[in-house]
């Protein structure tokens, strides 16, 4: 079937949309990406979703210190179609926050999309497809004429090559 490059790729799952991070920016992309009919994974580096919502003593990751609380209050901090439990205080926690995130995954089933202790190391397109690679070994492929998508709270580069954003999305 085709040429040797293809052969070689055959096994590789392939995605409509990859996501890397599952902060809380990945985890709506995640969510929206799926409600628009696409096949998506999200791979988060880390081994717990959050980003830098999830508590780490890890210098290796940046985020929330033991203290950290919200800076807007939480009807202003939810999602508009997930609202925080009323019992939340008034300025939530990064415990509550995480528990929220977590509970978001739960209430629209993300958790199935997520791959954990999944960095990548290389996001490279060949043709119209997307390979990408990660340190443990795992390699997925990207449908063609779409490309991966980063969580916007992340700036680093991957490899040689910086991440494109998801096409027709807001370049924020």
């Amino acid at each position: 079937m085709g040429t040797c490059a293809m052969d070689k790729n055959e096994g590789l799952p392939f995605f409509d949309v990859i996501i890397l991070g599952a902060g809380w920016s990945g985890l709506m992309a995640c969510k929206y990406s799926l409600g628009e009919g696409l096949k998506t994974l999200v791979l988060e580096r880390r081994d717990s979703i959050g980003g830098v919502w999830s508590f780490t003593q890890d210098g290796r990751y940046g985020g929330v210190m033991t203290t950290t609380e919200t800076t807007s209050s939480r009807c202003v901090t939810e999602m508009s179609d997930f609202p925080m439990p009323e019992s939340y205080p008034e300025f939530p926690s990064h415990v509550h926050i995480l528990a929220y995130l977590k509970a978001y995954c739960d209430r629209f089933d993300l958790e199935r999309h997520i791959r954990l202790d999944h960095r990548v190391d290389s996001a490279r397109k060949a043709g119209d497809v997307w390979h990408v690679t990660c340190a443990n070994g795992s390699k997925f492929r990207q449908e063609p004429d779409r490309v991966v998508r980063r969580a916007p709270a992340s700036q680093r580069r991957v490899g040689r090559r910086t991440l494109q954003p998801l096409r027709g999305a807001d370049p924020a």
